[in-house]
């Protein structure tokens, strides 16, 4: 995907899978949804319908993009503008939200800035589901807005490297990231986050940045990168008390299933 950003100029991008294939109104679509006169997004992703090798439709829309819609997660509803005067309707998600509400890399249009201010530093360490790291990379620094229509066509077959090529019904996602591959992605975006964070405060709070930062990676993972990485003073040196840390401490001796939510690490 870098290789992809480096060729191009434009202000706005996408990424098409040599898999997938685009609908018409593709381009249309996703450029209105970013000229908005409602909210700026630093990215927007629309739905896709599912088809398999032959081109055969396997169902209507994305099940991924459907399971992870924030509308249905109770703790999201501060954090979303719904622009029902457009069409099709939007769906403005606020930056420092932490989830996966997109559809695949084939379905995402990204603003140029954000994805050149969070560039890897090593781009081979997202290789493999570099939508993992880019989605979640712009959704960072400028919230995302979904587009409620089915805009392309997400190719569905064995040599998949995400899904494993079967469609089982609703409230079944085609596949899973291996955790290697998360945790990968996540410590990426972090030190890439510690990196860039003193030329962001002018434009996002130190303490909004140390929160995504914090609920990204996990409580006890926050005070480890702390000491490994220099960068991550900047957010992190004034949060890191000792009564913080002894509580996480103390926490983290409970079973994982029995710790708080915000205490389970991710990385």
């Amino acid at each position: 995907m870098m290789t992809g950003l480096d060729a191009t100029a434009g202000p706005l991008i996408s990424f098409l899978d040599g898999d997938d294939a685009w609908h018409p109104d593709f381009i249309e679509c996703h450029v209105r949804a970013h000229l908005s006169h409602t909210r700026i997004a630093a990215m927007s992703s629309s739905d896709e319908v599912v088809i398999d090798t032959a081109g055969n439709l396997l169902a209507g829309g994305h099940p991924v993009f459907h399971l992870n819609d924030p509308r249905s997660m109770p703790k999201m509803s501060g954090y979303l503008h719904v622009d029902t005067e457009a069409d099709p309707t939007l769906l403005f998600i606020d930056r420092g939200t932490v989830g996966w509400f997109w559809s695949t890399t084939s379905g995402m249009m990204f603003r140029r800035a954000p994805l050149e201010i969070m560039r890897p530093s090593d781009p081979d360490e997202i290789r493999i589901c570099a939508d993992g790291y880019m989605a979640r990379a712009a959704h960072m620094i400028g919230g995302t807005v979904r587009i409620g229509r089915a805009l392309g066509s997400y190719r569905l077959h064995g040599g998949n490297g995400w899904a494993d090529g079967r469609i089982l019904g609703t409230g079944v996602g085609l596949g899973r990231m291996s955790p290697d591959t998360e945790i990968a992605i996540r410590r990426a975006l972090a030190n890439r986050w510690c990196e860039v964070a003193p030329g962001l405060e002018h434009l996002i709070s130190r303490q909004s940045m140390r929160r995504t930062l914090v609920d990204l990676i996990g409580l006890s993972a926050a005070f480890a990168l702390l000491e490994k990485n220099s960068d991550a003073g900047f957010l992190l040196k004034d949060w890191a008390t000792p009564q913080r840390k002894l509580q996480t401490r103390l926490i983290g001796l409970l079973p994982p299933k029995l710790r708080p939510r915000r205490f389970r690490d991710i990385v």
